[in-house]
């Protein structure tokens, strides 16, 4: 072994000996942040196992800010002693990623996720998970961790993740675009449909689909109270590449590259808020936008009590309920953002499109 080497070996050990003064003197210099370290006894000497971090500020705006949503997922730790880092993040009001929570583990099992999401649920105080929704991939430890501690909550497998599987037996371009096109189905109607294309396709690929929950994978199927119909686990990616750098050094420059990169991320965020020019974020107006334009092309017909009889060109019917924020497509109950259909209705009256945002 080298002098280098065994000096970066040192180094890394020696940044692992003063972790315990390092997290002491975060909760001292930010109060309210979460740190939870935990020790094995080896050999007569303190070694360490497992991290969590929530940074105080991450908390309260997940609480007071962010839709019910955790993504979970898990990346490598590279250098002389690899292990892993679990991160949770969650969606903003302008459709962002917003890190909540992560921790260093030596591996991604069952066990050190069933630790890392206990100590979140206690973080958060979540008492009755049906107010939440999960989203994660395919890894079996995970999933399992996440049925037992939060069984009533929805439950969402990454697209990507489960096209993987998909395709290690069901090849092809024409098969990958009819799952994305039955998982984007907003009504039972309209996914029953794809799945009938698809079985007219390829007779074992519609039987794979149908052992899957759809409850998991299809927009037809979700909850409409979290106002979220992401299908994709992009957010969580996004974070394990902002801190790609930070992984590969030594745990306290590791910790304080993470922070630094959460710390920057809220500064330029207050910066870009400051010059919106309304209350609602910008992804948000590109996606009202877009369904303004196509509501152009929907005739709309009032039924009496701010209900619409809403025609798309020349396609389907569906009913709008202003007052109840819903439409039959149920694009608009899942996402909280007025579809097309309810553009057109709230067009017949002059209406502001913007004024139906869910909350």
């Amino acid at each position: 072994m080298s002098i280098a080497t065994l000096e970066l070996e040192g180094s890394y050990q020696e940044q692992y000996s003063q972790l315990w003064d390092y997290c002491n003197e975060l909760n001292m210099r930010n109060p309210r942040t979460n740190v939870v370290v935990k020790s094995e006894l080896e050999g007569g000497k303190s070694q360490f196992q497992r991290l969590y971090m929530c940074l105080a500020a991450c908390k309260q705006g997940f609480l007071d800010g962010c839709r019910p949503l955790i993504c979970l997922d898990g990346c490598h730790i590279k250098g002389i002693q690899p292990s892993q880092l679990l991160a949770v993040v969650t969606v903003d009001a302008n459709n962002g990623m917003f890190p909540l929570a992560y921790a260093i583990t030596k591996s991604e099992c069952y066990d050190s996720w069933k630790w890392f999401l206990e100590i979140l649920r206690e973080d958060l105080k979540i008492e009755n998970s049906h107010s939440y929704v999960f989203m994660m991939d395919k890894q079996k430890g995970l999933i399992d961790a996440v049925d037992q501690l939060f069984p009533n909550a929805e439950h969402r497998h990454c697209l990507k993740h489960l096209y993987a599987n998909f395709n290690k037996d069901h090849k092809g371009l024409t098969l990958k675009l009819q799952m994305e096109s039955i998982a984007r189905a907003t009504t039972l109607p309209w996914f029953y449909d794809e799945m009938k294309k698809v079985l007219n396709l390829h007779e074992p690929s519609h039987t794979w689909q149908s052992n899957r929950n759809p409850s998991q994978w299809a927009r037809s199927h979700f909850r409409a109270e979290f106002k979220c119909d992401i299908l994709l686990n992009n957010l969580s990616e996004a974070f394990n590449r902002s801190i790609l750098n930070a992984r590969g050094k030594p745990v306290l420059m590791m910790l304080e590259g993470v922070k630094m990169y959460i710390m920057l991320l809220m500064a330029s965020r207050r910066e870009s808020i400051e010059k919106w020019h309304d209350q609602l974020g910008p992804r948000v107006i590109k996606v009202l936008e877009e369904n303004k334009r196509k509501g152009q092309w929907c005739i709309s017909k009032h039924a009496g009590k701010n209900k619409f009889q809403v025609r798309q060109e020349h396609k389907r019917e569906f009913v709008v309920n202003l007052n109840a924020h819903t439409c039959g497509c149920r694009s608009w109950d899942i996402s909280g953002i007025p579809c097309q259909h309810a553009c057109s209705a709230v067009s017949r009256f002059n209406g502001n499109p913007a004024d139906y945002l869910d909350d």
